[in-house]
């Protein structure tokens, strides 16, 4: 069973919206463990994601809000979190305890891990889930298997500073892949053993395909890049890559583009005191003035009524 985004409620934003937390990635850095208590997390404020995550919340509940959805969350779950998020933990049980694992996409892109395992995640899947709630046997599977990478990373990382992702010697992070692959392959288990449904190999390489592209995109998405770069990355034609994402997704890879523009620029708006001159320089608009034309005309509000509706005492995520 999924856990469903909250929408249509009011919370209090933060008070220090523009604080964007963020790790530092020591070169040639790939993958990161941590673990601590959500009543005392080692990053606070609002934390913008640069890399994939996938976390494992124990001990008791917290709630979870990133971008325009809230979710409660409770123990034994997982959370997926994507490159350009903003996130942040509030409300938590006593005992609430986080394990987060990170790794770049690089990871899911250059073929590191296993092709068919990426295509069942459920995370990965259109308009997937963000939060998964897990019991019985799988919950105790995947409890040992984040208390085990947890304890393999902290072997390397007891000798270095907090909070920062390390370069593992190659075995180290051979071993880390390992149980990486280990946990991603519960996670599709959780959906796909229940009634798994056969792929032609025809429909499995367009479910490759179509992940690719989102993943790619999802970080390059602000760089305003075209459709054909994205297609010549992939090794496809363009006209290929938007039949079988608009076969996928329901939707041409230039509308899901468009999308993660909008979002990026309304999480600039929303979570960061940057002028909209800088906001449309770092979307890689020639002006703020065509900035706030197309702004306006994908999401029928001026950046400025964004802005300060996002100022307000409360924050109503139905309407973001």
């Amino acid at each position: 069973m999924y856990l469903l985004p909250e929408n249509g409620k009011t919370v209090p934003m933060l008070q220090n919206r523009s604080v964007l937390a963020h790790l530092p990635i020591q070169d040639g850095a790939r993958l990161f463990v941590a673990t601590y208590p959500l009543q005392d997390p080692p990053v606070s404020g609002l934390f913008r994601s640069t890399f994939y995550g996938l976390a494992w919340l124990s001990g008791g509940a917290a709630t979870f809000m990133c971008d325009t959805q809230k979710f409660a969350v409770k123990a034994e779950s997982l959370v997926w979190t994507v490159p350009g998020q903003v996130y942040w933990w509030e409300q938590p049980e006593p005992g609430a305890h986080l394990t987060l694992i990170g790794f770049l996409p690089e990871l899911l892109t250059g073929g590191a891990l296993n092709v068919h395992l990426i295509a069942d995640l459920p995370f990965l899947q259109p308009d997937g889930p963000a939060v998964i709630p897990v019991s019985g046997e799988a919950s105790e599977v995947l409890d040992t298997l984040f208390r085990q990478i947890w304890h393999r990373y902290a072997q390397v990382a007891q000798h270095h500073p907090a909070n920062v992702w390390l370069t593992l010697p190659r075995q180290r992070e051979a071993l880390m892949m390992a149980y990486l692959h280990g946990i991603l392959a519960e996670v599709a288990a959780l959906t796909t053993d229940a009634a798994p449904t056969p792929l032609t190999q025809a429909q499995s390489a367009d479910l490759r395909l179509t992940q690719l592209f989102r993943t790619h995109a999802a970080v390059g998405a602000r760089e305003r890049r075209p459709v054909q770069y994205y297609a010549e990355l992939l090794h496809v034609t363009p006209g290929h890559l938007t039949r079988v994402v608009g076969r996928i997704m329901g939707k041409t890879p230039s509308a899901w583009l468009q999308e993660q523009l909008l979002l990026d620029a309304k999480r600039l708006l929303a979570f960061t005191d940057r002028p909209v001159e800088r906001i449309a320089e770092d979307l890689h608009f020639p002006s703020a003035t065509q900035f706030s034309q197309w702004f306006r005309g994908q999401s029928g509000q001026t950046p400025r009524q964004v802005r300060q509706g996002s100022r307000e005492q409360t924050f109503n995520f139905q309407q973001f």
